[in-house]
């Protein structure tokens, strides 16, 4: 692993705790350039927290600027620059006059965290943190856009053996294959989880990919990308708890040596 992302990692886990960032000061830690286009701010790390709410021609140039990495506006294209990265909000509540993204839009979204409410022991540190400044005011920049770079050209030579691509290719067979899921995990969401596995992999100090590197995301990247059928809901059996069934019933092959292969 490059050791400057590796630095870079250390201090933003030490120092912070990603569960009390918001968006906006993962921009701050991230390097990000803004161009003003029509009320439209264009940004190396875009965004979109409250894309749902804009008027439908912005929430198409933001579905626009995911697949095709440019934007249009009065004509003109411009490029993204790169690195690229799209972050989105959802509220479980108050969605009333909001526009619902359809699955094949969600699915263009790498993965989809739930942070849930933080532990007593982590409001009462927010809380002290907060009692003469706001900490998220003194975040700053923790990299530049060459090591991020850097990272990705790393992610793209990680070793991934034939074993392991079909042990997550089993995985996703196995959403289309459930008798309460609708629509299953789809060749984009296959490719997700394989970026994921590598990136899990290099968080934890490796070279090549191993099966627990697949079933650690496996949840966060594919379950935003399930449809389930109706008899689920009357259920109530959730996205997650399908394909946590489908982690236990599916199995990797046990040859380890075959992994660094």
């Amino acid at each position: 692993m490059p050791l400057p992302f590796q630095e870079y990692w250390d201090w933003i886990t030490r120092e912070y705790s990603l569960q009390q960032i918001p968006c906006r000061q993962i921009l701050q830690v991230l390097p990000c350039t803004t161009a003003r286009m029509n009320s439209l701010s264009i940004m190396r790390a875009l965004l979109c927290a409250i894309c749902c709410w804009q008027m439908r021609s912005t929430v198409l140039l933001l579905k626009h600027s995911l697949l095709f990495r440019r934007v249009t506006v009065d004509g003109v294209t411009r490029p993204l620059p790169t690195p690229f990265i799209c972050i989105a909000t959802q509220n479980p509540l108050g969605t009333t006059g909001t526009q619902a993204l359809p699955s094949s839009q969600l699915d263009r979204f790498m993965v989809r965290l739930s942070i849930g409410y933080p532990s007593a022991e982590d409001q009462i540190k927010i809380l002290k943190a907060r009692r003469y400044s706001n900490p998220l005011e003194e975040i700053q920049v923790a990299a530049q856009a060459e090591n991020i770079l850097e990272i990705q050209n790393y992610l793209s030579a990680l070793k991934i053996s034939d074993d392991i691509l079909y042990y997550l290719i089993r995985l996703c067979e196995a959403t289309r294959e459930h008798p309460l899921v609708e629509l299953g995990i789809s060749p984009r969401g296959v490719w997700a989880l394989t970026k994921m596995a590598k990136a899990w992999a290099i968080l934890k100090d490796r070279s090549y990919v191993i099966p627990e590197d697949v079933q650690e995301v496996f949840t966060d990247v594919c379950a935003h990308r399930l449809i389930l059928k109706p008899q689920a809901r009357l259920e109530g059996i959730s996205e997650k708890e399908i394909l946590q069934d489908i982690l236990k019933e599916t199995k990797p092959l046990k040859d380890p040596k075959r992994w660094n292969a």
